[in-house]
């Protein structure tokens, strides 16, 4: 080959190779995009494919040998895959099994494929994994891009497949003939180039001139390429390189040529080039090599690039060596190590979230899932990645999670809510999602993501709350009393029909709401009320009662409610915190009962007394007047009180007392004349009769009366004032800014409101007389069956009538001037009151303690309770001169006063407790007899359960082994020893409830006492827990007891109760103070006693009125229920008409009292 043409062809084939290996890394990449495109593409048709198929039905089932949709019948059908055809083109088919039914797939024949088979790897993914398939397979001997979906029924049984697909050659058919235009525009710019070469050097007049040209013209042509280009012989030595090279490496053109890479590269790399090199060389002609390596740039940094390398020939056709080019990555191989790294840090993150969370693109497919994700549905990532719910969860659930991804897509709004999901296990259970949609910093929609997390235990709880719930509202209406119930979030749980009747609203309108609802029925309002108190303290709202009390997580209070029922009423409520069997606070209780009539009855006999006092007492006569008018307006709120006294010819009214009338109003009536027509208090007086007026404005007793209106009075009820001989002393009326008439009530208090005016009245005009009659009144003193005393201003006796002495068992000169402290009064009470400030108060103000109770002793020793009436007297210049006090003796009234309340909350409590115990008892029996059968059935030694285990195939040794390691047998028999607990419980409850036929026998106390002492020191509680027997026990018997007739065992288990707390109330004292318990007999009467006296902790005074009471304790949780003093009580009041008395010093012990009779 002559020179030119060397000169020519060099050039020419290091650009075209140069320019070939550019264009072959375009189409690497646009290959793997088209593959990429296919996938997209598949998924779209498919999930058409879909929809249009569920246009049909949802439900899919083999119906006598067709494939049906609803009622659509597919096979030999061919609508849907022709409509795919018709949007996308290429082929869609629905399977029958594994039998094409409906296609649009031709054979060569032209006709349809239907009755061929599926086959490959789609066959396997279906039908052997039950999963889809996305990827190529061969259809009649031809590639295609594919996406196989199982088409599944209710039951998740696979009936088919839905295909749809295109054939490969046809989908890279714009590859293919870009790669031809990419070929061809390769040949003609070297054929171009090649021909302009040389005609460039034929037209030079000397053939090295034109090389040069030639030469030069190459090299600008190659140092034009942006990217590195070098180009070596066979012996790896550099012929030559483009700037770009010289750049990059920092090594002159001049100083490469002739070089090797071990010239210009460490040795371990130039190993590695040198290699490449031999390979290539070694390698087919056209072969186009790419690789990844390190080289260090002109600043001595290491990059990551790529070298592409392709072989020459010289003139002669043979191999001449290789040109190459490189491209630096370095950037983009730091943005992918960042890309990771963030990605790892999220996918982090993610995992140590113990929720599920999860990220979908649009058509639903998971990108990122993070470890509880994974463990919820048992799959690895790389297993979710790129799947639908469908192919991880049974199908209901799947189409569900579907529909909620496309309303948040649709909706671009969050959604929330509950839902189930399927275990790896297969079971279902609770959680709770929160799913919204995610955009792209250009708002575009790309997918959605979730979080969910697991409420099955929520759930269950919640179930169990309604079950109690339940139970509650069971027990609740089966209460006497008006009783509600909320949970802690204030939502009524409970409403009973006495609830129901007392306010008007039905529990179904109640149940179920909160924010206050319970409050409207009685204050007409939303507010907080008892119940809330006794979850929360409150102390306005505690401070608002008439009274109110706390114990423990119990409250108590007087309420009155002003509007309730028009006039208003009194309610006692009692409202107390609920707990589950965790001990965890569900809720409140409240229950409350009318006490109007009681409150009313109280305040009229306060107000009895507090008027017959300021009478007794000497109170000026206008201030008797008020206390009349000022009671009335304490029971009855709103109304507005006068009296009106009619002068001596009973002509005229004038005023006496109107504490809360304007005083306008009171000039204005001052001086009424009496008679018919003249406001409803003339007429009154004038017709000796009640006068009621409803309407002040209307009614023409009023007519001429304008004041009124000006007061803003619109009723007025008057009653005459008549003297016990008929005589007319004036008028009592009560005014109401309203219009109103009276009920019964109100009418029954006008009356009494009249007569004790009628007596303060009267009593102001006798009051001279009586001054006249002390002289008589001495002498009837003296002779009274009453206390009757004296004393001077510091407590010193001065009188002492006979009655008193022969009570106190002191004579007169034994007691006169000695103080009552000391003497007929201890220093302080039984229940710790201070009774010398008592004297101290009643020496320096009489009229404070006019009336009072207190406790006395006699000279004996014996405590009473008496009722004293106290009255100031007075000298002749109004000073203090001594006080009088007049006595009744109360105490056997008091006791029994305490017993018949007592009495009366037993019999209540124990109604309730045995509808309770009864109801338990069934239950109960039921746990235990199952559990007995339980740990039969497991017990060696029986046939019956060898013979089960065999039958199943087990050992039954192995299962008793297995249950034993496992602790299952421990839980039976404590199953076994709690029933019997609760049992003992329901046994005391009906205790409670029942005044038992038990046998009676003549016992020796002292005997029963010894019984109870040794089951006691057996007891492993008390002895373990309160070290009964290193406790000192006395015993002081009486020799001559008597046998009584009683019940023994239940005389024993009463000591043993009260010994049980004796012991509790010395657990912990100081071993030098001398832990004892004093046990004594004696006769009282026509009783016989058995006192237990311990010198413990004692019991708190505001304690002992509820000692009693059924589930009243002062331990916390573990230290019992409160039933063992109420079941002693019931024992001995109910079973033994007998008496239970208390007597204690808080801080120094206590004592209990049990009197049985004699006969």
């Amino acid at each position: 080959m002559t020179s030119p043409f060397r000169i020519v062809l060099i050039p020419v084939l290091v650009f075209t190779v140069t320019v070939l290996v550019a264009f072959t890394f375009s189409l690497t990449h646009i290959y793997q995009e088209a593959e990429s495109q296919s996938r997209i593409d598949m998924e779209r048709r498919i999930k058409t494919f879909w929809e249009l198929l569920r246009q049909k039905g949802d439900e899919f089932r083999v119906v006598e040998g067709k494939l049906l949709a609803g009622d659509y019948v597919i096979n030999g059908n061919y609508e849907l895959p022709d409509k795919i055809q018709e949007i996308f083109g290429g082929t869609a088919t629905i399977f029958m099994g594994d039998t094409r039914v409906s296609t649009n797939v031709l054979k060569d024949d032209g006709t349809r494929a239907v009755g061929t088979r599926l086959i490959g790897d789609a066959y396997s993914a279906i039908f052997v994994n039950g999963k889809s398939y996305r990827g190529e397979a061969t259809i009649l001997g031809n590639p295609y891009f594919t996406a196989y979906d199982p088409i599944k029924n209710a039951k998740g049984d696979t009936l088919g497949v839905l295909y749809v697909g295109v054939e490969k050659n046809a989908f890279l058919a714009s590859y293919d003939e870009l790669r031809r235009d990419i070929v061809f525009a390769i040949v003609a710019i070297a054929t171009i180039f090649s021909i302009l070469y040389l005609l460039l050097i034929l037209a030079g007049k000397r053939f090295a001139t034109a090389q040069k040209l030639a030469i030069k013209f190459m090299q600008e042509l190659i140092d034009s390429i942006p990217n590195p280009v070098f180009y070596k012989d066979l012996n790896g030595r550099y012929l030559g390189c483009n700037k770009a090279f010289e750049m990059y490496l920092g090594i002159p053109r001049d100083s490469l040529v002739g070089k090797t890479v071990y010239d210009v590269a460490p040795p371990e790399i130039a190993d590695q080039y040198r290699i490449s090199d031999t390979k290539l060389f070694n390698s087919p002609h056209g072969t186009i090599q790419q690789y990844e390596s390190r080289v260090q740039n002109a600043d001595g940094v290491l990059r990551d690039v790529i070298f592409y390398k392709s072989r020459f020939s010289d003139h002669n056709g043979s191999l001449g060596g290789l040109v190459g080019s490189i491209l630096d990555i370095s950037e983009r191989k730091n943005a992918e190590d960042a890309l990771r790294s963030l990605q790892f840090q999220q996918q982090a993150i993610l995992d140590n979230i113990p929720d599920m969370v999860w990220l979908k693109d649009v058509e639903s497919r998971f990108l990122t899932v993070n470890e509880a994700f994974c463990k919820a549905c048992g799959r690895t990532p790389q297993e979710i990645a790129g799947k639908c719910d469908s192919d991880i969860w049974p199908l209901d659930l799947a189409e569900q999670y579907r529909r909620d991804d496309i309303l948040v897509m649709d909706s671009l709004a969050q959604k929330s809510g509950e839902e189930l999901i399927s275990d790896t296990a297969g079971n279902r259970t609770w959680i709770e999602t929160v799913k919204m949609p995610v955009l792209d910093n250009a708002g575009k929609l790309i997918g959605t993501t979730g979080i969910a997390r697991d409420i099955n235990a929520r759930k269950q709880a919640e179930l169990v709350l309604r079950r109690n719930e339940q139970n509650l509202a069971n027990i609740v209406s089966s209460l006497p009393d008006a009783t509600w119930a909320i949970d802690t979030m204030g939502r009524i749980i409970a409403w009973n029909r006495e609830c129901e009747e007392m306010t008007g609203f039905k529990a179904e309108a109640m149940l179920g709401k909160d924010n206050y609802e319970y409050a409207i029925p009685f204050y007409g309002e939303r507010r907080p009320i008892l119940i809330d108190v006794a979850l929360e303290p409150n102390p306005q709202l505690e401070n608002s009662y008439v009274s109110f009390e706390r114990s423990g997580d119990a409250v108590g209070a007087e309420i009155f409610v002003p509007h309730f029922r028009t006039e208003g009423m009194y309610l006692w409520g009692t409202a107390r915190r609920l707990y589950d069997a965790s001990g965890k606070l569900i809720g409140a209780i409240e229950s409350v009962r009318d006490i109007t009539e009681k409150k009313q009855s109280q305040i009229r006999e306060r107000s009895r007394s507090e008027i017959l006092e300021h009478i007794a007492k000497g109170s000026s006569f206008s201030a008797v007047l008020d206390v009349i008018t000022l009671s009335v307006e304490r029971e009855k709120p709103g109304a507005l009180c006068s009296i009106l006294l009619a002068n001596k010819e009973g002509t005229r009214l004038f005023h006496g007392s109107a504490p809360s009338l304007p005083d306008n109003y009171i000039k204005a009536v001052d001086g009424t004349r009496i008679g018919k027509g003249i406001g409803s208090c003339g007429t009154s007086a004038y017709l000796r009769e009640r006068v009621i007026v409803e309407n002040i404005d209307t009614h023409p007793y009023w007519r001429n009366f304008h004041p009124a209106a000006e007061a803003g009075l619109k009723s007025c009820w008057s009653e005459p004032i008549l003297s016990s001989g008929g005589k007319l002393l004036g008028t009592f009326a009560i005014y109401y800014r309203e219009s109103r008439l009276p009920g019964p009530d109100a009418i029954r208090l006008i009356e009494s409101a009249a007569h004790f005016a009628s007596i303060a009245i009267e009593h102001a005009e006798t009051e001279n007389a009586l001054r006249e009659s002390e002289r008589n009144y001495r002498e009837l003193v003296e002779n009274a069956n009453s206390i009757i005393l004296r004393m001077d201003t510091c407590g010193r006796v001065t009188f002492f009538n006979e009655f008193a002495q022969r009570f106190f068992g002191y004579t007169e000169d034994e007691l006169i001037g000695r103080h009552v402290i000391g003497t007929i009064v201890q220093e302080e009470g039984s229940a710790g009151q201070c009774l010398a400030d008592m004297i101290s108060g009643i020496c320096e103000s009489p009229e404070k303690y006019a009336l009072n109770e207190n406790e006395n002793i006699k000279k004996s020793g014996e405590r009473i309770r008496i009722s004293w009436s106290n009255k100031a007297c007075l000298d002749d210049n109004g000073n203090l001169r001594e006080i009088l006090c007049v006595g009744q003796d109360i105490t056997e009234r008091k006791r029994l006063q305490e017993m018949l309340v007592q009495t009366e909350k037993m019999m209540t409590v124990g109604g309730l407790a045995a509808g309770t115990a009864h109801e338990l008892n069934n239950p109960l029996g039921a746990i235990l007899q199952n559990a007995q059968n339980i740990i039969r059935r497991v017990s060696p030694g029986l046939h019956a359960n060898e013979k089960a285990a065999a039958e199943i195939g087990m050992e039954f040794d192995k299962i008793r082994t297995y249950m034993e390691h496992r602790g299952i047998i421990e839980m039976l028999k404590h199953i076994d020893v709690s029933v019997n607990k609760a049992a003992d419980i329901v046994s005391n409850l009906l205790t409670l409830s029942q005044k038992s036929v038990s046998l009676v026998e003549m016992s020796r106390l002292s005997d029963l006492a010894d019984k109870a002492i040794a089951l006691a020191a057996a007891d492993y509680t008390l002895k373990k827990k309160f070290q009964f027997h290193q406790l000192n026990i006395i015993r002081e018997y009486a020799a001559d007891l008597p046998e009584v007739p009683v019940n023994a065992q239940e005389i024993e288990q009463v000591i043993f109760n009260i010994l049980k707390n004796a012991a509790q109330a010395l657990s912990g004292a100081d071993p030098a103070k001398d832990p004892r318990i004093i046990i004594r007999t004696s006769i009282q009467g026509r009783f016989a006693q058995l006192e237990i006296e311990d010198n413990g902790s004692g019991i708190r005074p505001e304690f002992i009125p509820r000692l009693f009471e059924p589930f009243f304790t002062t331990r916390g949780v573990g230290g019992g229920v409160g039933l063992g003093l109420s079941v002693a009580y019931s024992l001995i009041v109910n079973n033994h008409s007998g008496q239970i008395l208390v007597d204690s010093a808080f801080g120094a012990g206590s004592s209990f009292k049990v009197l049985l009779p004699l006969k």
